[in-house]
């Protein structure tokens, strides 16, 4: 099983891929947001989770998820933010939003 991390920052990918390998699962990184449709078309099936930063130059993490809901909408996915805002927690119904993490995220929040 693997879990596909999206954040602009290398640093945040690469601590998060590390708390997803000692949780004993595969993790994919992508540091644009479009590097995530092509992931989940060549791994579709063995992704059982999105975990993506919420502000990264170009697209946000809620439309990232607009973006891949019609043809991912099984995918489980949460955003990873370091202020959630009230608004942002009314809009992840919508855009089916399973979790945010908060950032900087402990081991035990993944």
């Amino acid at each position: 099983h693997k879990i596909v991390c999206v954040d602009d920052e290398s640093e945040i990918t690469e601590a998060l891929s590390a708390t997803i390998e000692k949780l004993g699962y595969a993790s994919l990184r992508a540091s644009d947001p479009a590097e995530v449709e092509p992931i989940l078309r060549a791994h579709g099936s063995s992704v059982i989770l999105v975990i993506s930063d919420y502000d990264m130059p170009g697209m946000n993490g809620f439309e990232l998820r607009k973006s891949l809901i019609e043809e991912w909408k099984d995918v489980p996915f949460a955003i990873l933010s370091g202020h959630v805002t009230r608004e942002m927690a009314l809009s992840a119904v919508n855009a089916k939003i399973c979790a945010f993490i908060e950032k900087p995220f402990d081991d035990a929040d993944i």
